[in-house]
């Protein structure tokens, strides 16, 4: 019996370490793009809820994916604000604050 709930606390915490590992990063183009593929298509952009529901807004040429040209446009709109954990990809970049953020 001690063996079964040792076991199941075990799997209980790895399989929630996966889940806290997946939406920690959520927020990023480079996150949101799951394929890798350059790209944002509206099935990875459903992780996002303001990217989902501005959706049009943010596919400026209707291509049903956005690229890392219409997301920073969307970013800039102030729509759309990465968690404050979200790492700069660029070496030396400030950390992202909605102060930057035209409105």
């Amino acid at each position: 019996m001690k063996r079964l709930l040792l076991l199941l606390f075990m799997f209980t915490f790895a399989l929630s370490s996966v889940f806290a590992m997946d939406d920690e990063n959520v927020g990023t183009f480079e996150s949101l793009d799951r394929d890798g593929n350059k790209s944002i298509s509206k099935s990875e952009a459903k992780r996002d809820t303001a990217l989902s529901a501005n959706w049009a807004e943010a596919d400026v040429d209707r291509n049903n994916q956005i690229d890392s040209a219409e997301f920073s446009a969307f970013v800039s709109k102030g729509m759309f604000v990465p968690p404050e954990d979200a790492e700069i990809s660029e070496p030396g970049a400030a950390p992202f604050s909605t102060a930057d953020v035209a409105q």
